[in-house]
């Protein structure tokens, strides 16, 4: 059952998509997407929606065509949101579904600002990756490089000073674009602080510091940053 803030726009085409090469589906050929025998939804979403929410059972996985979501967790503790993972385009989320022995999210999925993904079933997804070698082992890289960003966050991010953990931070989101490029920055100060497990009040002076010697421009929801700039921060170095 579809979420009703799920804006449903049209079936995709997985063949013309320009996400292709990072989808799950990159591996196969014309033919084989031909046979898929699986419909691909899109959907928008504006800034501030849920997707899911953790608990709930996880019937859809989706790919991230455009913006940036953040998954968060509530502590059992403390009752105090984590925000674990930030994502972008090409990313995928909401795949545990295809564990049969929990199939339930473990994270509450939210919009920082307007995003388009693809919906897919995932009692579909099983069939299709049992079926096809493709499918099964683009999942397998996925969870790998998801277990990655994971590691990074706990050794890069979550060790040392706080400069130096929003510099690693700032430097690895901007790692995927050219240096010196604007680069699509729709978090909050609040939002980058429950990433890296610092106050809003920190990151907050933080950044202005980084703006004042020049290592970082703000521009409405985009920066600029000099990267090797802040890998020296990052690594003690400054």
């Amino acid at each position: 059952m579809h979420s009703a803030s799920w804006h449903l726009t049209g079936q995709s085409d997985c063949q013309l998509c320009p996400m292709r090469q990072l989808s799950i589906f990159a591996g196969l050929t014309v033919q084989e997407l031909d046979n898929l025998g699986m419909t691909v939804q899109d959907i928008h979403l504006p800034a501030g929606e849920v997707l899911y929410h953790q608990g709930e059972s996880a019937r859809h996985a989706f790919t991230l065509r455009s913006g940036v979501i953040k998954l968060s967790l509530e502590s059992p503790l403390h009752g105090v949101e984590k925000i674990v993972r930030l994502l972008r385009h090409g990313d995928l989320l909401g795949f545990e579904g295809l564990n049969h022995s929990h199939p339930r999210y473990p994270h509450t999925a939210t919009t920082l600002d307007a995003a388009d993904l693809c919906l897919l079933d995932i009692s579909e997804l099983n069939r299709l990756s049992e079926d096809l070698p493709h499918v099964r082992r683009a999942l397998l890289e996925r969870w790998q490089r998801a277990l990655e960003e994971s590691e990074f966050h706990i050794v890069e991010v979550g060790a040392g000073k706080a400069d130096a953990c929003l510099a690693a931070f700032l430097y690895h989101w901007c790692g995927v674009f050219p240096d010196g490029a604007w680069v699509p920055f729709p978090m909050a100060r609040k939002e980058i602080a429950g990433y890296l497990g610092l106050s809003s009040a920190h990151v907050s002076r933080v950044m202005a510091d980084f703006k004042r010697h020049g290592y970082l421009r703000e521009s409405g929801q985009r920066i600029m940053v000099q990267r090797a700039s802040l890998r020296k921060i990052a690594s003690g170095m400054h």
